[in-house]
């Protein structure tokens, strides 16, 4: 949990942001544009990349004044149009911009006023990583003045360095894993998928009855939206399975009870969405026709199938070594994973120390923002899920537990890592990018880099390598039960 804590999205849009504090440091635009253009004026001027002149403040705090190229800023400013797409369920037509498209599907005239937030807040990181610093979070950057694409930008921010801590011991941890298992049983699992993946599905002529739930059926059927033709829903021949939630219940409910060779037409109502991306309910026609019962056909394992189907291989015994091998790494790279949990558990409970409410409000709004971004990617109300939590003062309380779980548990792998004075190589940079995403992991360094994330890259870094070591060094058990 620690070793992704600094990596994080900017703050929500959000309109009147503009007369901000920064943990203390008040200020008007008006003040604000004054100050900052009085600081920054010999650095202004065509600047080609983001200048930033750092000032130690009374209190252990860096204040940064910063100004963003007109480069940065339009870069700064298409990501939040991204962002904005991805967050609305916007997709432009072929040739039509985001901002267009946000006109024609939402009534937004002028786009840019929406995601000013975010062009300020995207930028934030860039300054803090041009001056070195690791801070204790990403604080909120005060503007010089509203953003606009094709400008520069000056803005403040007051930065928090990152604090350090000390253990109670620095010992080896015991940690209690469970007996490596027979890998046998994944490998025919996997074999199993594989066939799974290439299954045809083949009339049953023996099949009786009506339909029911749980069925597979060769479907023919005609839909139509107000009496326009959906392509989607249109088809001579489909198989579908009855019941499983690829339609709504209510087309299920039809279907059930049909014979084969039968035909009928019904309406039923199905979610959509308005021009203005509101969830609106619309009542479809269609016409469908069981053209017979089917069954799953798996093909056979035979050389000559996987030589047609899998070009990787040229026989069942080489496919199932390659199957096998790959279980082996995954099992590997798993228990690696929860060596290092349990080492990283294992040594949060000697972290002493006192971290600031700050820390603790922010990395808990930081990880609400991520169960947000996860629900709209599942089309999940977030409110829903916060009642299924046990309401919101139960969801506030487990939300706080884990921004403590993962404050601690960063900090003590950070204590660890400085106190035997371990060292970060490129080497370990590219094992934490393949920790997040193995098959991608070159992808995991650029998104971070380029979104001005260096010190968080180097952060987890440091701190995977940390668990590492101390799982080299632990004591581990291997408890009887499997």
């Amino acid at each position: 949990m620690g070793l992704l804590l600094s990596y994080i999205a900017p703050a929500p849009l959000a309109k009147g942001a503009w007369n901000e504090s920064s943990h203390g440091v008040e200020c008007s635009m008006r003040k604000t544009d004054k100050t900052l253009r009085s600081v920054l004026r010999g650095l202004e001027g065509s600047c080609s990349t983001m200048k930033v002149v750092s000032k130690k403040l009374e209190d252990g705090r860096i204040q940064l004044d910063a100004l963003a190229c007109v480069a940065e800023v339009t870069t700064a400013y298409d990501r939040a149009y991204k962002r904005f797409a991805n967050q609305m369920g916007i997709v432009p037509e072929r040739g039509e911009s985001i901002a267009r498209a946000a006109e024609r599907k939402l009534g937004i005239k002028d786009l840019d006023s929406l995601v000013d937030k975010f062009v300020v807040d995207y930028l934030a990181p860039f300054a803090i990583d041009k001056k070195g610093i690791c801070p204790e979070f990403v604080p909120d950057a005060i503007p010089a003045g509203r953003p606009k694409r094709g400008s520069e930008l000056a803005f403040r921010l007051i930065v928090t360095p990152k604090p350090r801590f000390e253990l109670s011991s620095y010992d080896p941890v015991t940690i209690t894993v469970p007996p490596e298992q027979d890998q046998e049983e994944e490998v025919q699992k996997t074999i199993s998928q594989i066939l799974d993946q290439f299954t045809e599905f083949v009339m049953d002529p023996q099949a009786e009855g009506v339909v029911e739930k749980g069925d597979y059926i060769r479907l023919r059927m005609r839909s139509s939206l107000e009496g326009k033709p959906i392509a989607a829903l249109t088809a001579d021949g489909r198989t579908y399975h009855v019941g499983e939630g690829y339609m709504p219940p209510e087309f299920d409910r039809n279907v059930m009870g049909m014979k084969v060779g039968e035909s009928k037409e019904f309406s039923y109502s199905a979610p959509s969405y308005d021009d203005q991306m509101n969830p609106v309910t619309v009542t479809m026609d269609c016409e469908v026709e069981v053209l017979g019962k089917q069954v799953p056909q798996a093909p056979a394992l035979t050389d000559e199938w996987v030589k047609r189907s899998l070009p990787l291989f040229d026989s069942v015994e080489q496919m199932v070594e390659g199957v096998r091998k790959e279980v082996a790494e995954q099992y590997r790279a798993d228990r690696a994973d929860l060596m290092n949990r349990l080492a990283s558990e294992a040594i949060t409970e000697r972290f002493q120390g006192h971290v600031s409410n700050q820390a603790y409000e922010h990395t808990r709004d930081t990880l609400i923002r991520n169960v947000q971004e996860g629900l709209r990617n599942q089309n999940t109300s977030f409110n829903d899920y916060v009642e299924q939590m046990g309401g919101k003062e139960q969801f506030n309380m487990m939300m706080l537990f884990e921004a403590r779980q993962a404050l601690t548990q960063g900090y003590a792998l950070d204590a660890v890592f400085n106190h035997f004075k371990l060292t970060l190589t490129q080497h370990d940079i590219e094992e934490f990018c393949k920790s997040v995403d193995p098959m991608n992991a070159e992808l995991v360094r650029k998104d971070m880099q380029e979104s001005g994330h260096n010190f968080a890259l180097r952060e987890s870094a440091q701190r995977l390598k940390a668990a590492r070591y101390l799982v080299e060094h632990a004591t581990v058990i291997v408890s009887q039960e499997g």
